[in-house]
C-alpha cells in the first residue's frame, strides 16, 4: 500500500484551491490537476508498505503527546493561513502550489511535521530526507500557454487532527481513502 500522512482541508478552503486549479487549467496545454477532493497539506509520504497497524501505532503516540510537546500550540487546535502562489520547475513542466503564511500556526505545522516524522522513523520508516516545504499542491507537469498570474483569497484552515492515506488508482484517478484519523487528544 502507498502512505501518506496529511491535513484534509475544509471544504472552502477546497473550492477556492479548485478555482485556482481551473484557472491554472484555462491557462495550460498539458498538465496533471489535482481533483478538489484530493486537496491536502502533506506531513510525511511514507510509500509503499504493508506496515499500516505500526504506522497507526507510531501516530496514535504522536496524537496523544503533541498537546504537551513544549513548542505544541495551548489549544487543541491551531490555525494556519494558506498564503501566495509558487511553481518550480521540473523535467516535465513546472509543480503548481499555494504555500503557508510564516506565522505561529506555521510553526506549530512544522512541529507536527517533526512529531510524525520522528516517530514514523523510530518506528522503523524510511522517510524521505528533504527539507519540509509545506505546500498544498495545485497541479503538476504543467505546460502554461501564456502568462498565469494566480491570486488565491485569504483562507484559514484550523488543525485538530491529521490522518493516514492511502493512495491508489481507480479508473485511471488517484484515489485518497483515509484509514485513520488521528485528533489531538
Amino acid at each position: 500500500m502507498r502512505l501518506f500522512v496529511a491535513i484534509d482541508l475544509p471544504d472552502e478552503a477546497k473550492e477556492e484551491l479548485n478555482r485556482l486549479t481551473l484557472e491554472l487549467r484555462r491557462a495550460s496545454c498539458a498538465g496533471s490537476f489535482v481533483p478538489q477532493e484530493n486537496a491536502h497539506l502533506t506531513l510525511v509520504f511514507i510509500g509503499e508498505t504493508q506496515r499500516v497497524n505500526e504506522a497507526k501505532a507510531a501516530l496514535q503516540q504522536v496524537a496523544a503527546s503533541f498537546r504537551v510537546h513544549p513548542g505544541a500550540p495551548p489549544d487543541e487546535s491551531f490555525e494556519i493561513n494558506l498564503l501566495g502562489i509558487g511553481s518550480f520547475k521540473q523535467r516535465k513542466g513546472h509543480t503548481w502550489w499555494v504555500g503557508i503564511s510564516e506565522d505561529a500556526g506555521l510553526a506549530y505545522l512544522k512541529i507536527l511535521q517533526s512529531e510524525v516524522a520522528t516517530a514514523l522513523a523510530n518506528a522503523g520508516f524510511e522517510l524521505e530526507k528533504r527539507f519540509y516545504k509545506p505546500h498544498i499542491t495545485l497541479a503538476r507537469s504543467v505546460k502554461t500557454t501564456r502568462l498565469v498570474h494566480l491570486e488565491p483569497a485569504p483562507l484559514s484552515v484550523k488543525v485538530q487532527e491529521f490522518i493516514l492515506y492511502r493512495s491508489h488508482a481507480e479508473q485511471g484517478k488517484q484515489v485518497y481513502t483515509p484509514l485513520a484519523v488521528f485528533p489531538f487528544c
